[in-house]
């Protein structure tokens, strides 16, 4: 599912709060969690990657509005997405940046793959977003 949303709150690198425009005058708050990638948690006060990473993220997404790919909820309750800024995934710039590893949990990582292939193919990605 594709949908446009506005950051309300970055929660650490690779996780955000975000308010979902659904239509129809129609929105909800939820939480998104990066999907490929891991950063550092921030809870550690020695871990700057992750102090870095959560204010690049900030300074990319936060009080912004941004195009999310949906594919489900994790454990958490988290929405798991591709995060579109830009006309770049979200999850690319902090990979480039050295802010974050690649994710990928190995039961869900062949569904997203596949799920991504069909996006490619069928033009269901954002304009101009490269994948």
């Amino acid at each position: 599912m594709q949908h446009y949303c506005h950051v309300l709150r970055v929660i650490d690198g690779d996780t955000f709060e975000a308010s979902v425009n659904l239509g129809f005058e129609v929105s909800i708050v939820i939480t998104v969690r990066l999907w490929g990638c891991n950063c550092p948690e921030i809870k550690d006060r020695t871990c700057e990657t992750g102090k870095r990473a959560k204010e690049f993220v900030k300074a990319k997404i936060e009080g912004k509005e941004v195009l999310i790919w949906a594919y489900e909820k994790d454990s958490f309750g988290r929405w798991i997405c591709d995060v579109i800024v830009d006309t770049k995934y979200l999850t690319d710039m902090l990979l480039n940046e050295k802010l974050a590893v690649p994710y990928f949990p190995e039961s869900k990582d062949k569904k997203y793959r596949d799920q991504k292939e069909q996006m490619k193919g069928s033009g269901e990605k954002a304009v101009g977003a490269t994948i």
